[in-house]
């Protein structure tokens, strides 16, 4: 395998790329719900034992939960 120094652009990119692709705008309460609940109609379409369907669910469930005690 090859040794390979990095340059500048190439440790600038490893240390701050993923800034690059992080969503820079807000995430609202209903956002947020849209996208816990879309998680939650896509476990439905698992293939996966129903026992950690239920698990998953509950904690998705908690997660709601949470994010409805904040305010808009």
């Amino acid at each position: 395998m090859e040794k390979r120094i990095l340059g500048k652009r190439d440790l600038n990119l490893l240390t701050n790329g993923w800034m690059r692709k992080m969503p820079s705008g807000r995430l609202t309460k209903v956002d947020m719900e849209a996208r816990v609940l879309k998680l939650f109609n896509q476990l439905e379409s698992e293939d996966a034992l129903p026992e950690y369907k239920l698990l998953a669910k509950q904690y998705l469930w908690k997660v709601l939960d949470s994010v409805k005690e904040y305010s808009h």
